[in-house]
């Protein structure tokens, strides 16, 4: 971890209209109906370091590789309140599993929320037991309860920080519907455009495409949702948007701007906020402290050299997190035991600088070439630790990125929240 001073200053992305997101896939005529159910945290790096450069007039031809420097964390969901401030908001943990069990009329349908933890069901089997294929010293995740009923599909993917930090102090399920853990997150709306001819301004026949956006604004609701009549004339009253923190607040000296931020250019407000950024709570501080067991749940996609395995593991699953090895600040040390991550997400793109060509050098410039894909470990996915050295420091691990990479870590890819595991 950096010695930089841990300001807690957040800007907050205000959609004006639904974004657009890419999934890397080709766009064609047809149209490309998939899109990211979530920007990743390097589209909203370069937002970020775009804006930057524009205020500094800087050549991006010739100087844009300095820009790729600038640290970016994000981006959170966040709430908008009705003055303006930022509510972030945390990516549903995969360790927390929606239940629902059915009554005989609907309204007694009732739902919970069930804790999935490691469990040693094997501790007298001999080595050469073949029951799984996790890696030799891993444990397999259970439900904490037998199941009884049925995978609530409906429910908050995204939780509020309250929410959060209760399931990160490990004390037990939540008592708490999972549609009111926080947002479901920003909804899908498919537009169809059509191609216009440049002489006569019609449009072009058989010329049509559609593209797949992101709205975060106020949703309207169904006949069901405003049973008891909306004072909002049938819409929902929350508002959305992203959040983004620069630890060394590079864009300090421009409080309120607005930038083009996704595919097609959709614009966003900017808004600087003072303490926007989340902090650790005090109470989960002084526990982690105390922890010979932690959890790391994802806040960001994560990028590792081995899949879902962390580069900085060695091949007895421990290891160093990136800024706490032995040469850091901090020095924490932990060995893994369990994990359980959804499946594997792809990242890809534009690569504008890189053209490489046959028999020509990399890095001449030119129209560009695709990046190649890789595949990141989704937000929400949790791994249990033993915590080797280093449990004073436990709470710097706070949004602090454990990718592998320098520039991933730069581009605020895997972010990490802290919990506690009582075995």
């Amino acid at each position: 971890m950096s010695d930089e001073p841990n300001n807690r200053t957040a800007y907050l992305f205000d959609p004006k209209s639904p974004l657009v997101f890419r999934t890397g896939r080709p766009f064609d005529q047809a149209g490309d109906p998939v899109s990211l159910d979530f920007p990743l945290p390097s589209t909203l790096a370069g937002a970020c370091r775009t804006a930057i450069g524009d205020a500094k007039k800087v050549n991006f031809a010739k100087d844009g590789e300095k820009l790729k420097e600038i640290k970016v964390h994000g981006p959170l969901a966040a709430q908008i309140t009705e003055d303006g401030k930022a509510k972030p908001l945390f990516p549903k943990p995969a360790d927390a599993v929606y239940m629902r069990k059915d009554g005989r009329k609907e309204d007694e349908i009732k739902t919970e929320v069930l804790q999935l933890k490691p469990e040693d069901i094997n501790e007298d089997a001999n080595e050469t037991d073949t029951w799984s294929d996790l890696p030799k010293g891993l444990l397999p995740v259970y439900p904490e309860k037998e199941l009884s009923g049925k995978p609530y599909r409906k429910g908050a993917n995204w939780w509020t920080k309250e929410n959060l930090v209760a399931w990160l102090l490990d004390n037990g399920e939540l008592k708490i519907a999972p549609e009111k853990l926080g947002w479901s997150g920003p909804q899908q709306e498919v537009r169809t455009h059509v191609q216009l001819e440049s002489k006569t301004l019609a449009a072009a026949p058989s010329q049509l495409f559609q593209t797949n956006n992101l709205s975060f604004s106020p949703k309207r609701l169904t006949r069901e949702e405003d049973k008891e009549g909306s004072k909002h004339e049938g819409w929902t009253k929350e508002q959305y948007g992203l959040l983004a923190h620069l630890p060394k607040d590079n864009l300090k000296d421009m409080p309120e701007l607005f930038r083009r931020i996704g595919g097609e250019g959709r614009i966003a407000r900017v808004e600087r906020q003072e303490d926007g950024w989340p902090q650790i709570d005090g109470t989960l501080r002084t526990e982690l402290k105390q922890s010979k067991f932690i959890r790391l749940i994802l806040a960001t996609p994560a990028l590792f050299t081995h899949g879902w395995r962390p580069g900085w593991l060695e091949d007895d699953m421990s290891g160093y997190p990136p800024g706490f090895s032995q040469d850091d600040q901090y020095t924490i040390r932990l060995q893994l035991k369990a994990f359980i991550t959804p499946r594997w997400q792809p990242v890809s793109g534009w690569d504008l600088v890189r053209n490489p060509q046959p028999g020509e050098k990399q890095g001449k410039g030119g129209p560009g070439c695709a990046r190649a894909v890789r595949r990141m470990v989704p937000a929400g996915a949790v791994y249990w630790f033993e915590v080797k050295a280093g449990h004073a420091q436990l709470p710097e691990l706070w949004l602090q990125p454990v990718s592998d990479e320098d520039q991933d870590q730069d581009d605020g890819y895997g972010l990490a929240l802290p919990g506690i595991w009582k075995k």
